[in-house]
């Protein structure tokens, strides 16, 4: 998977181009910056402004958690104002974490 941040906004970023690799998959555009991505299956976990789970393979919004404020970092190590909150990612098992002042929360995207 591979993501080309495209300029041209005062903020820095208006669209991102995702190509997933996949032979005979087309690339698809994001509204917003990806920001931190997280690999898993056949989705793209991206973390800006809240996690949100993309489908690889139509880019299309599949799973949201606007409830989880994830940052606006564009970049991985960016300490913006705010700084953004701490997140740990574990693709292998399929989840992630938030942590903010009120706590930790844990996000488990694998099923049964």
């Amino acid at each position: 998977m591979a993501l080309m941040e495209g300029s041209g906004s005062k903020l820095g970023f208006t669209r991102t181009r995702v190509d997933c690799g996949i032979v005979g998959s087309p690339a698809w555009s994001l509204a917003e910056p990806a920001g931190m991505v997280m690999p898993w299956k056949k989705w793209a976990i991206c973390f800006y402004d809240h996690p949100k789970a993309i489908d690889l393979g139509s880019g299309k919004i599949v799973r949201s958690w606007p409830e989880i404020n994830s940052g606006r970092q564009v970049n991985v190590i960016e300490i913006g104002n705010p700084e953004p909150p701490s997140i740990a990612l574990d693709p292998q098992h399929g989840r992630f974490a938030v942590a903010d002042s009120k706590g930790v929360t844990i996000v488990s995207l694998a099923v049964g």
